[in-house]
């Protein structure tokens, strides 16, 4: 079932006295992700405060979802209440942890899921005994009711064992029936056409995913209903809020509506001296600001920015000469000379580093740029300490995305983890260092390989419905293993066929499917990237692939699993590689 803002207390009341009456822990299960660290420090801070014990389990896949099953049934009466963020919301998850069954050590558990992937499985929405779903304020409304995508009644079931029109697609069959008839006295014939309609809604609507808001500015709700919140729970919010944006899991009319929240939040909790009479409520101060979309500007020079910003680079095209000179000319017109630029943000001239930003939006237009400003915020920590949003979302992801300097060596994920969770408390200035060096150095990655693709050294190949690019025997190689850095991958390209000048590059908009071999595992690591004809600017469509991708992995017979909780992120062995894009081929060609 669902639960509103505005009564997430409730929930939170019920987990309180779940847990303080049983004497029980409460378990936590965190995606690795920005968002979902963000969402999980916010959460452990609230049940801190009540003194209420806690394990935080980080789960990446629905393998370890399969482990996280064991170690609760491993201790029975010990769990009352599951928090899932950003995890299991797109499976049936009281059916995958058997927690149903007859003498099930899970019967008595809670399901708590607050997570942003997109379709939440209905079986979820619809229990309203074991799984509580926090809404974001528009997911409820687009859950159908289940009269339109089940067929409930249990002669119908009986029909759809004859007839085989029961295909979900593999999905959980669990439902809640009335006993009478969900037809009436409709003619045989109606009944076969309602039923087939009912399916085809429920198909359409496990047809593509997409993100809600932030699971991050969904706790950060909690807390707020709960009265116990700060500045530094409120920026957790903003970084989650912000991760979503820059890793184009939401549109721009999404993050506005989210900026113009948090905005009335930061007024309110840090009201400056002289404006109304108040103080800061506390040392950490927060403020809105316009931010340039040049990746780690304040840590970087303004030429590496600005060349390694998806934004900048797609739109100048910058591995080409005609690209690096077209930069140079607009860094010219803004009266700032390269050598100034090569600088360090922070040692350049102070006059220009004042000058940068009217400069950049005066001639921005003359380039393509025109959208090169979005608002942000920017926290104050003490006298010296300053971060922008953005910065702290490069420098995270930077610490889970930690690659091994050997390709073959297994890299320790869990590890890179608690690393990037510690960092999130803004009192380890070497770890929000060492990610940002890790970010500059996928991201530099990330262009050559950008480059090398454009240029023709690692050939994209089409297909009739799709574009696809393999990423093996490269340099590169151990950064496109993860799968994050493997999709913005995908988006880079994307925005570079729309972009570019050539028009047989950007003839027609086709989705992308990328895959990076992983030599310690022997298997590829597969992510699709959906696209429609006449994108807007700011805007994220649906991703599709989803269901293609389970259908082709059956149809090639492909040992697959997910890779995360997305559906659109697989792997697959790398011998049976070939088989499955031929198969996807064919059913997206359909």
């Amino acid at each position: 079932m669902f639960i509103a803002a505005g009564e997430f207390d409730k929930a939170y009341k019920r987990i309180k006295e779940d847990a303080l009456k049983g004497d029980c822990t409460v378990m936590i299960f965190v995606a690795p992700n920005t968002d979902s660290l963000c969402a999980c420090w916010i959460l452990t801070s609230l049940l801190k405060s009540d003194f209420i014990r806690y394990k935080m389990l980080p789960v990446a896949d629905l393998t370890d979802l399969q482990t996280a099953k064991d170690v609760l049934a491993s201790s029975p009466g010990d769990f009352k209440s599951v928090m899932m963020l950003n995890c299991g919301g797109m499976i049936d998850i009281v059916t995958e942890f058997e927690a149903e069954e007859e003498g099930s050590p899970l019967k008595d558990i809670t399901f708590y899921i607050i997570d942003s992937h997109r379709p939440i499985d209905l079986s979820n929405a619809y229990d309203a005994d074991r799984v509580v779903v926090f809404d974001d304020g528009q997911t409820q409304a687009s859950i159908p009711l289940p009269e339109d995508v089940w067929n409930l009644s249990d002669s119908e079931d009986d029909d759809e064992g004859i007839d085989g029109n029961d295909d979900d697609g593999g999905r959980s069959k669990r439902r809640r029936t009335d006993g009478q008839r969900q037809d009436g006295a409709l003619s045989p014939r109606s009944k076969r056409e309602a039923r087939e309609e009912r399916d085809r809604q429920r198909l359409q609507y496990y047809s593509a995913t997409s993100f809600g808001a932030a699971a991050s500015v969904v706790v950060w709700q909690l807390a707020g209903d709960v009265g116990k919140t700060d500045n530094h729970l409120l920026w957790l919010g903003i970084i989650g809020l912000t991760d979503q944006f820059i890793q184009e899991r939401i549109d721009s009319g999404m993050y506005m509506e989210g900026v113009e929240r948090l905005a009335a939040d930061v007024r309110r909790m840090n009201v400056v001296e002289g404006e109304g009479g108040g103080e800061v409520v506390d040392r950490m101060h927060i403020r809105q600001e316009e931010e340039l979309r040049f990746m780690l500007l304040r840590h970087w020079t303004v030429l590496d920015a600005m060349s390694h910003s998806r934004y900048v680079a797609t739109r100048l095209g910058i591995w080409k000469q005609s690209g690096r000179q077209h930069l140079m000319n607009l860094l010219a017109k803004m009266g700032m000379s390269i050598e100034q630029c090569k600088q360090q943000y922070s040692s350049m001239d102070m006059s220009l580093r004042k000058e940068l930003f009217d400069q950049v939006t005066h001639y921005a237009h003359h380039y393509n740029l025109e959208n090169c400003v979005y608002p942000s915020f920017v926290l104050q920590s003490g006298f010296r300490q300053q971060y922008s949003a953005s910065d702290l979302v490069y420098a995270i992801t930077g610490l889970l995305e930690a690659t091994t300097e050997n390709p073959l060596d297994p890299i320790d994920w869990k590890s890179n983890f608690y690393q990037a969770f510690d960092a999130l408390g803004l009192k380890h200035r070497e770890l929000l260092r060492k990610g940002t060096d890790n970010s500059m150095k996928q991201h530099a990655a990330l262009l050559r390989q950008v480059e090398s693709i454009v240029e023709g050294q690692n050939n994209i190949r089409k297909v009739s419905s799709f574009r696809y690019v393999f990423i093996k025997d490269h340099p590169d190689q151990k950064y496109f293993i993860h799968h994050p850095t493997l999709r913005r991958l995908g988006l880079f390209l994307m925005d570079t066929f729309r972009f570019s000048q050539d028009n047989r590059m950007r003839k027609r908009s086709l989705p992308l499917v990328l895959a990076a071999l992983n030599p310690a595992t022997e298997t590829y690591i597969v992510a699709g990237i959906w696209s429609t004809l006449n994108r807007s600017e700011g805007s994220v469509p649906r991703n599709e692939f989803g269901p293609f991708f389970q259908q082709a992995g059956e149809r090639a017979d492909a040992r697959v699993r997910m890779a995360a909780f997305d559906t659109s992120i697989l792997e697959i062995k790398s011998d049976d590689m070939q088989k499955f894009i031929g198969r996807l081929s064919e059913l997206t060609r359909m």
